[in-house]
């Protein structure tokens, strides 16, 4: 290996290492302004490319950019991707790590700056990467590189954000550094390690950091005693009779309806999400309580089954008495979802069928929708306790350092997410990475493909077009159920109707991280070699962004169906066309796993084979219908092949969900009175 390949490894390591290191730093920097997963997606990002073991130095930082660029999301999670692709593609000619540096620094920070439009000032990433490449610029080295990122990274603290979700919360954030800043000197000071230079004074510039007054994150001894009283409430909890564990979830119904004004009000001002979805999200989350409170009374989901002793089994061989039912598995950590504040968060699916199947929840709050979260657990703990749950049944968290702690400790039994790929992956690589792994059931990202044979455009153009729009602009594109891919023949009817047809000019999003992040995601498809923008009546990429269409060929998605094919979390979808039968066939194939996948054809089109590939990728196929607005019942499955879940063969929709949150017990040879009670003659 060369010296520059080894300082390039060395230097990969390094950063490894202080990613690691100041984890927790940086998950409380983001807790100030975002969702609080930069430090671990920044960890987790560099571990996954570690695991990768690519021998080289430059080839580790190409393997790092495709990782950021591919699987770690958030709006830092690509930007800093185009950095480390732009260092990998200068070390393949430069003779120096200084050479590496001033020309990939300076491809990267214009890339990042083409992309994410922004400057110094705005309290971004670009507040460490400038300096450090004016320094390279000018001639100076690495270790002077370093001093300057650590510099600009300090001086975000002193910055009212202009760009990031860190804008969308004021000054709540001044008097601390931007995480991403921070995690951008960090690399610099990697690399001034790398060659000798431990670079401390600018390490301490960016990590001896103080919080603002009111924001520490909770005590590890509180969230220990979260987990107690759950560990504690577990076997009073499941011997609880079936219909007293019904009542709680009743109960809990109750204080939802009962109180939805106040939930609603708070949820408006903190989602951007109206009133008429929000009322309609707060029956949803009632009716999944009650339906699971009547599942719980039948007793069916345990699934009994009884085999008596009989001599006479396999051949004179015999068998015991065995008896097997399924049991609670133990107190669950559910991860509240930001897009429905309702449905998917405190009291929503994940809570409620950790609750029927008989588990203490304790529930981390999502940040988008901090206020919600709290007033909808004082309402979950009061009913719990005037319906008798034992205390410890149920309990809300909040910040990322102690959801990781209750993740990793030994009394959490299950885990359940709903979110991005990168921050589920990062939380699915801690749960099965413990002493003990637990099951993680994680609902991570989809884009729903939706294909149209040439008989369907030419029998229902109309209809397909305006119901397309419904569904990927609803809820401002923001489901993980939105269809955000239409493949379509060449010189369709739909796409000239798609064309036409008005869009949506002004959009408010979920909150600016999320609105950010689908930006940055917009901008790599708008900009990429053969897309065009179809239809946008507005500015796409405004403070509301306006819907917008993105049309592009069939060869160009399949020569990199990645970078076409990923999510894009927001008011937009993109058109793929197609000139033949094998071509839609190849689309297909190329999709990842999906939650959902959509055909729309006649009776008389030949789509088995493409029914088939669809069946194998996708947890729901649609026949003629949208995939946004998932029923609530028995037959639904809500999951499917990674990256849409990490559990293919479960569901997080429907009753079926309860069957995550249970684990079989056989009993042989026990008397009668001894057994639980299901499994008594």
């Amino acid at each position: 290996m060369t010296l520059l390949e080894t300082a390039l490894a060395n230097a990969f390591d390094e950063y490894l290492a202080l990613a690691r290191e100041y984890e927790p730093t940086l998950t409380a920097l983001d807790e100030l302004s975002g969702d609080g997963d930069f430090g671990t997606n920044l960890t987790g990002g560099l571990e996954r490319a570690a695991a990768a073991g690519v021998a080289g130095g430059a080839d580790r930082w190409g393997r790092l950019a495709q990782v950021f660029l591919d699987d770690v999301g958030g709006t830092s999670g690509p930007l800093f991707g185009l950095l480390f692709d732009r260092i990998h593609v200068a070390a393949e000619t430069a003779d120096s790590l200084d050479d590496v540096l001033r020309v990939g620094v300076r491809d990267g920070l214009k890339a990042i700056q083409r992309v994410g439009e922004a400057e110094i000032g705005d309290r971004t990433i670009v507040d460490a990467l400038a300096p450090a490449d004016a320094v390279l610029s000018s001639g100076e080295g690495v270790a002077g590189a370093a001093r300057a990122a650590a510099e600009g990274a300090s001086s975000t603290a002193a910055l009212i954000a202009r760009r990031g979700r860190a804008s969308y919360v004021g000054e709540r954030a001044v008097g601390s550094p931007d995480p991403g800043a921070v995690g951008m000197a960090l690399m610099f000071i990697a690399f001034s390690r790398a060659i000798g230079d431990p670079a401390d004074e600018s390490l301490r510039a960016v990590t001896e950091l103080s919080l603002p007054e009111g924001e520490a994150e909770p005590l590890q001894d509180d969230v220990d005693d979260v987990l107690a009283q759950a560990d504690a409430a577990r076997r009073p909890l499941g011997r609880l009779p079936l219909d007293a564990r019904a009542a709680l979830l009743e109960a809990l119904a109750d204080a939802v309806e009962g109180n939805a004004d106040a939930l609603i009000g708070i949820a408006q001002e903190e989602t951007n999400l109206p009133d008429a979805r929000l009322r309609g999200e707060v029956s949803r989350t009632a009716f999944q309580l009650r339906l699971f409170a009547s599942m719980v009374e039948d007793g069916s989901f345990r699934d009994v089954r009884i085999d008596h002793a009989d001599l006479g089994w396999q051949n004179g061989l015999g068998r015991p008495d065995l008896r097997r039912s399924l049991r609670p598995i133990g107190p669950v950590l559910v991860f509240a979802a930001s897009n429905f504040p309702f449905a998917f968060s405190v009291l929503g699916g994940d809570t409620a069928s950790a609750l029927a199947a008989g588990n203490p929840v304790i529930v981390k709050a999502h940040p988008g929708h901090p206020r919600l979260s709290r007033l909808a657990a004082e309402l979950a703990e009061a009913a719990l306790r005037e319906a008798g749950a034992p205390d410890g049944t149920f309990a809300l968290i909040e910040g990322t350092e102690a959801s990781l702690q209750a993740l990793r400790d030994r009394r959490v039994k299950a885990a359940a997410f709903t979110g991005s790929i990168s921050g589920g992956r990062a939380l699915f690589d801690i749960a099965q990475s413990r002493p003990e792994p637990i099951p993680f059931f994680g609902e991570l990202g989809s884009t729903n493909p939706v294909f149209v044979t040439r008989a369907a455009d030419a029998a229902s153009a109309d209809e397909i077009a305006a119901g397309f729009i419904q569904s990927f602009t609803g809820s401002a594109g923001q489901l993980c159920t939105k269809p955000g891919v239409l493949v379509a023949p060449r010189g369709s009817r739909i796409a000239e109707k798609l064309r036409d047809e008005a869009l949506p000019v002004e959009m408010p999003m979920l909150n600016s991280r999320i609105r950010d992040g689908y930006l940055t995601g917009l901008r790599t498809l708008v900009d990429a070699a053969g897309a065009e923008v179809l239809r946008c009546d507005g500015d796409a990429f405004g403070e509301d962004p306006a819907a917008a269409l993105v049309r592009v060929d069939a060869d160009a998605v399949l020569a990199d169906p990645s970078h076409y094919l990923d999510e894009r979390f927001g008011p937009a979808a993109l058109v793929v066309e197609y000139d033949t039968d094998e071509q839609l066939l190849a689309l297909a194939e190329a999709h990842p796993g999906q939650l959902t996948s959509t055909v729309f054809a006649t009776p008389e089109c030949h789509v088995d084979d493409l029914v088939e590939v669809l069946t194998d990728r996708a947890g729901r196929v649609l026949w003629g219908q949208w995939p946004t607005g998932v029923s609530v019942t028995a037959a639904q499955q809500h999951g499917g092949p990674y990256p849409s879940s990490t559990a293919s063969q479960t569901t997080s929709v429907g009753t079926a969900a309860i069957e995550r949150f249970l684990r079989p017990v056989a009993y042989q040879n026990f008397p009668s009175e001894r057994l639980p009670a299901e499994l008594r003659d």
